[in-house]
């Protein structure tokens, strides 16, 4: 019993995604790999969804975007999707249940496990391009149109994710 309460516990700890850096329940991590280039992963817990892990993406890469100077950005590459997981319980349980009439009993005996059980957790990957203010006016009207704006997707995103955004 004080196993399960255990496992109920820290699955109610973890089962929320919340915007931030990555932990246990998941969360978002970047790494820069060039002057103007971030990789960024968010990972979800099985309660999360995919999109709200997507989201994460584009709003780190606004993060990035404000804390450097950057006005635009576009995604290079992305993937997102699930990944799959499997827990097996190796314990064996057994119980018994012991009934009595007068002076007779019955006793019979239960005995169950192992067990596998499986859960989906969404996952999102993005490589993303950012531009100062001079490089975006510098482009060509048909490749802005690829370019997401630092500011559209901070106001848009910040105020779901972040409660500290939100204008009371």
């Amino acid at each position: 019993m004080k196993r399960i309460l255990t496992i109920a516990l820290a699955a109610i700890a973890v089962s929320c995604t919340s915007y931030g850096d990555m932990g246990l329940a998941g969360g978002v991590s970047d790494r820069q790999i060039g002057e103007r280039m971030w990789d960024i992963r968010s990972n979800g817990s099985a309660f999360a969804n995919l999109t709200q892990i997507e989201d994460y993406i584009y709003l780190r890469a606004a993060e990035i975007g404000r804390a450097n100077g950057f006005s635009h950005f576009t995604p290079l590459s992305e993937a997102s999707g699930y990944e799959e997981h499997l827990y097996t319980d190796n314990t064996e349980t057994f119980s018994t249940t012991t009934d009595c009439y007068g002076r007779s009993c019955k006793t019979e005996g239960t005995v169950t496990g192992p067990s596998t059980s499986s859960y989906r957790t969404p996952h999102a990957d993005a490589r993303i391009l950012f531009f100062t203010p001079a490089e975006y006016d510098d482009l060509p009207a048909e490749e802005r149109v690829y370019m997401m704006s630092v500011d559209a997707i901070w106001n848009d995103l910040a105020p779901r994710y972040i409660p500290e955004t939100r204008e009371g």
